[in-house]
């Protein structure tokens, strides 16, 4: 396993190396940026390491004889040893967690530097001739990256940013979707975040996903090849438009509709005053003609419902995959019942005014609260998510307190009694409401809310769009410790039974390997037309 080296300025020395066909090598990434924000900045297989800091184990270092006196003084010992690993059924990784700084050929001076470099090129040439045959020629960086990964299959995914899950709106689900593909042996993931956040690359890194900020440039890098890219939400795929109908036409293109859009502005219309209902129409009409022109272009849909897979089913012969709302990461928090106090609600605000969020927070406070105020004095809803607009900022108060983001959902999950999705409109599986059941926290939710948990799902979350109910099976489980432990462990049974079946099941890969040998949907080439 090898270093990342930094040139003195803090700049991109090399992030593993590739060999040519013709002995000559080069570090990946030199010249770069700051290392930090490289896209070079993941774990992966790579042909070698330079040898100034490279982590051996001991016994293959005794067992293979270190490195090999016959490129004394130096140059090449590193890149042979490297190989020699591999002939022994070892491989040789990137690591860009462990960082040196380095000033090149500082220890020789140029004229020796070129005599020894040439002599042990032509030793190295003469044992490795064999090998060498199957590298690329020079310049062939992206084809070489791809070869030493050991990969057979390069994916793109496009989403609005790197994923979080405290920050909702489907990044939990998204998260998930990444780090199942990353985790296949044979697919090589490259992750386009439209937007850019402060997120942590590291945790992404660490799976070998390769997070590229400037996609269009990145395409037209000689080498950049895919044979999938997914796409999640009507707007990226809009964006992208022209690439998925011309450089990435022959790529198989899978439509993630993490939600269809348009049911929830259809909902939205219907609530809405008179003054704002025609612009809501209009709204929800072309994104219904985008969603629907997304999926008859696509190679493949996937959709967390049943319910929306049917609406696609009715519009286009796409193949549609249903991906069950289970996360990978929640797991049940162990606080009893006395330990814990307040009602949660795990919101996310970038969507902004008027969105769903804010609609159900306004109606919880308006119709709900009031309620529950004059039967639990002193009870208190703690809303997620960092930046609340202002049609919501203004509800602050000793009855709702806005906590911002919340890195760690466990820890808040593990302090809430319990846990609300008041949605008034939406669209797709409220993850929100499925992610405080697999934490052992009950929940009550409108009918939107818990909208694509039926049958069974029905007995572990309370249900109902009556104000007055709703307030009454808040109160009930803010109180009753019998009551609050009989639906905890009725969710927490249907968590297990759905993990049993399959339903958190990895299907990604999956998908991403059958759609790879299906034909490119002709539809997408006159897309733009």
């Amino acid at each position: 396993m090898g270093s990342c080296y930094l040139h003195m300025d803090g700049s991109l020395q090399e992030a593993g190396s590739v060999l040519w066909s013709d002995g000559t090598t080069a570090g990946v990434g030199d010249g770069g940026g700051p290392a930090t924000i490289s896209e070079w900045d993941f774990e992966r297989r790579v042909d070698y390491c330079s040898g100034g800091a490279l982590l051996v184990r001991r016994e293959l270092w005794n067992q293979l004889g270190g490195l090999d006196d016959i490129f004394y003084p130096a140059y090449y010992e590193d890149i042979d040893f490297c190989l020699r690993l591999g002939q022994a059924g070892w491989q040789t990784w990137y690591q860009p967690r462990s960082v040196v700084k380095h000033i090149r050929s500082a220890s020789s001076d140029a004229p020796f530097r070129r005599f020894i470099t040439e002599a042990n090129r032509d030793r190295f040439i003469e044992r490795w001739q064999v090998q060498l045959a199957e590298r690329e020629k020079q310049g062939r960086l992206e084809a070489a990256v791809f070869r030493a990964s050991g990969k057979t299959s390069r994916v793109l995914v496009i989403d609005d940013r790197i994923p979080e899950g405290s920050i909702g709106s489907g990044f939990g689900r998204a998260r998930d979707m990444l780090f199942e593909l990353a985790a296949d042996p044979d697919i090589q993931l490259t992750f386009h975040p439209v937007s850019w956040s402060a997120a942590d690359r590291a945790e992404f890194a660490s799976r070998g996903i390769r997070i590229v900020h400037d996609l269009r440039s990145h395409l037209a890098v000689p080498g950049v090849e895919f044979d999938v890219v997914v796409v999640s939400r009507p707007h990226n795929a809009a964006g992208f438009q022209d690439l998925l109908a011309g450089p990435l036409a022959d790529v198989r293109f899978v439509y993630d509709a993490e939600a269809l859009y348009h049911r929830r502005l259809l909902q939205q219309v219907e609530q809405a005053s008179d003054d704002t209902r025609s612009a809501l129409a209009e709204e929800a009409g072309t994104m219904q003609d985008l969603e629907l022109a997304v999926v008859r272009a696509a190679d493949a849909v996937v959709c967390i419902s049943d319910g929306e897979a049917e609406v696609v089913g009715q519009v286009s012969t796409v193949p549609v995959t249903v991906v069950r709302a289970l996360l990978n990461a929640p797991e049940a928090t162990d606080q009893p019942f006395r330990s814990r106090a307040d009602i949660g609600f795990v919101a996310g605000w970038a969507a902004g005014p008027g969105a769903p969020n804010s609609e159900a927070l306004l109606w919880f406070a308006r119709k709900v609260l009031p309620i529950l105020a004059a039967e639990l004095p002193g009870v208190r809803l703690l809303v997620t998510g960092g930046n609340p607009p202002p049609d919501v900022a203004w509800l602050e108060s000793s009855d709702i307190r806005f906590v911002g983001l919340v890195p760690d959902l466990e820890e808040f999950y593990g302090s809430i009694r319990t846990a609300v999705s008041p949605m008034t409109f939406g669209a797709g599986v409220k993850l929100k409401t499925i992610e405080a059941v697999q934490y052992g926290v009950p929940v009550v939710a409108t009918e939107e809310g818990a909208a694509g948990l039926d049958g069974p799902w029905r007995e572990a979350i309370t249900v109902t769009d009556d104000h007055e109910q709703f307030a009454a099976a808040l109160t009930e489980l803010m109180i009753d410790p019998d009551a609050w432990e009989r639906r905890r462990q009725r969710g927490l049974e249907l968590v297990r039974a759905g993990r049993e079946a399959g339903d958190d099941v990895t299907v990604w890969p999956e998908l991403i390997h059958r759609v790879r040998t299906q034909e490119p949907n002709p539809v997408r080439r006159n897309w733009n037309r």
